[in-house]
């Protein structure tokens, strides 16, 4: 079952930019403009992700996020 979700997770973006669906050009585009902030961003959290494990408080952000199933 985490295969099929890991396999989903990584494929239907691509099939998302592959079909054009939802004006997935233009927002290839932005990105693709926006490139230097996007890589800042993501190596950003995975710097925080990485020291929020060494530093063992992985198992604390459930608490944060404990509101989400409020939402749905």
């Amino acid at each position: 079952m985490l295969l099929v979700a890991y396999t989903l997770g990584l494929g239907v973006p691509f099939l998302l930019l592959a079909g054009g669906i939802g004006g997935a050009r233009r927002i290839a585009r932005w990105l693709a403009s926006h490139i230097r902030a996007v890589n800042l961003a993501g190596g950003t959290l995975v710097i925080v992700m990485g020291l929020v494990l060494v530093s063992g408080q992985f198992a604390k952000l459930p608490q944060l996020f404990n509101f989400l199933p409020l939402l749905g």
